[in-house]
């Protein structure tokens, strides 16, 4: 998610949004020129995330993971992080600067801290509805972040149904943890198992 050394952000964004990019970040615009559209994105949503208390270290998959460690249980991945990573780095140059760009308009217009807010209600009192809803109207905003909810969600949900229905079937006991965002869409996690037979019961 890094350019090769000579290239630059600056080289593969659009004067509109590397203008808007330079204003919102002055004398740290040097330090974002290495990386790709996406994962400057990206990391300036973290860093409102931050602002707003929402601590990286804290995220459930992270607990999870180290409370099954402590409890020296078997841990299987459903998804491939190297896989994510290739999707996220071919994005084009149109598709990145789109994402880019509705992540900086977000920063603006404040809608990314309401944003964060309307997820962080949704989760609390278990509306899982509403919080598919709103991974679906994220998906819709530009074309990057289309590409990227067809390769990361609904191109995977499939083969995770099956992985999870296999384990099963092989009497494995499972915790399964994965994030939110496969929850929603028309070809989400939850109606997949569904379909294979499973029942499904939320648990609030």
């Amino acid at each position: 998610l890094s350019y090769a050394p000579g290239d630059k952000l600056q080289n593969h964004l659009t004067q509109g949004t590397w203008s808007t990019l330079t204003s919102m970040t002055a004398e740290s615009i040097e330090q974002f020129q290495f990386y790709k559209p996406v994962l400057v994105a990206m990391g300036l949503t973290v860093s409102a995330g931050m602002q707003l208390g929402y601590d990286p270290a804290h995220v459930l998959d992270r607990h999870f993971i180290l409370a099954a460690k402590k409890d020296k249980k078997n841990l299987v991945e459903l998804e491939s992080v190297q896989y994510q990573a290739d999707v996220l780095a071919n994005l084009s140059d149109e598709e990145g600067d789109a994402v880019l760009a509705n992540t900086l308009n977000s920063f603006k217009n404040g809608e990314i801290s309401k944003e964060f807010n309307r997820m962080s209600d949704a989760w609390r009192t278990g509306d899982a509805e509403r919080l598919a809803q709103i991974f679906v109207d994220a998906s819709n905003r530009d074309i990057g972040s289309k590409k990227m909810t067809q390769k990361l969600m609904d191109e995977r949900n499939p083969g995770m149904a099956t992985k999870i229905q296999d384990l099963m079937l092989a009497g494995k006991k499972l915790f399964i943890v994965m994030g939110s965002g496969h929850l929603a869409g028309e070809n989400n996690l939850i109606a997949l198992l569904k379909q294979q037979g499973l029942q499904i019961q939320q648990i609030r």
